[in-house]
């Protein structure tokens, strides 16, 4: 496709770095949906400030409320909140 003759083309390269620290601020401006009912693992786990694998293991031990499509594990917000809550320990002042 020809440019238009009042057009100036030019490229600009990026390091990875340089091309994450882009993304990074990108994803801090945008609004996303954070009252979405649905968590996969990595959603569910950073929800809960746990590492994957500690989700991994409450799954395998049905320790923890959770749905299983295929390979794929999917968590509820409203779920997980009451679960904690069933596991709440402190003053009963502070008790759900």
């Amino acid at each position: 496709m020809k440019e238009p003759a009042d057009t100036i083309a030019c490229a600009l390269v990026l390091s990875d770095e340089a091309v994450d620290r882009i993304a990074e601020r990108v994803l801090d401006r945008i609004q996303l949906p954070t009252d979405a009912p649905w968590m996969n693992l990595k959603a569910a786990a950073e929800y809960l400030d746990w590492p994957p694998k500690r989700l991994y293991n409450l799954v395998a031990k049905e320790g923890i409320p959770h749905r299983k499509h295929g390979n794929r594990l999917l968590f509820n917000r409203q779920e997980l909140d009451r679960w904690l809550d069933l596991h709440y320990q402190g003053p009963s002042d502070f008790a759900p």
